[in-house]
């Protein structure tokens, strides 16, 4: 199955989440928020790309229990951060990452995704109540992974897969 993802301003690209889901997650019951905003930090493997990180989000939630926030950059590339949800406590949750993937290439079947093993976490606020702060940072073998995004303070869109 392929499913196209359009952010603002960005070339539609094939969801990595779809096309190689984090291991042990069907797709069966998948939810996906897309938000815009303020992307003010993206730093992958080390390497500054702030520049280049697109003003929209995709979070998808898995029925496991796990979840990724993912974030496009350039024409043909995005980043996800992979981890296991936290309950909510309030108006904040956190996503412990374990895992970061980077996809490049577009929906004509070029898409591929590389996985990069991390620890480190994703603190973000209710998209309910208001902007949304999320805030990354992961470290692995590879290098530093981190991003700041601030939502525009409308309600995600969300599709749900049966």
């Amino acid at each position: 199955m392929r499913r196209l993802l359009c952010g603002a301003g960005a070339a539609c690209l094939v969801a990595p989440t779809i096309l190689h889901a984090a291991p042990g997650d069907g797709l069966s019951g998948l939810k996906m928020a897309m938000m815009k905003g303020a992307c003010t930090q993206l730093i992958v493997g080390g390497k500054d790309l702030t520049g280049q990180c697109k003003p929209s989000l995709i979070n998808n939630a898995y029925r496991s229990g796990r979840s990724s926030f993912m974030f496009g950059l350039g024409e043909d590339k995005m980043v996800s951060f992979f981890g296991v949800d936290s309950q909510a406590m309030g108006d904040q949750a956190i996503l412990t990452v374990d895992e970061i993937g980077v996809a490049t290439g577009h929906s004509d079947g070029t898409a591929q995704r590389k996985a990069h093993k991390v620890k480190g976490s994703c603190n973000y606020t209710n998209p309910y109540a208001g902007p949304s702060r999320i805030h990354c940072a992961a470290d692995g073998f590879d290098g530093h992974y981190a991003v700041e995004f601030v939502s525009d303070g409308r309600p995600p869109d969300v599709v749900q897969l049966p």
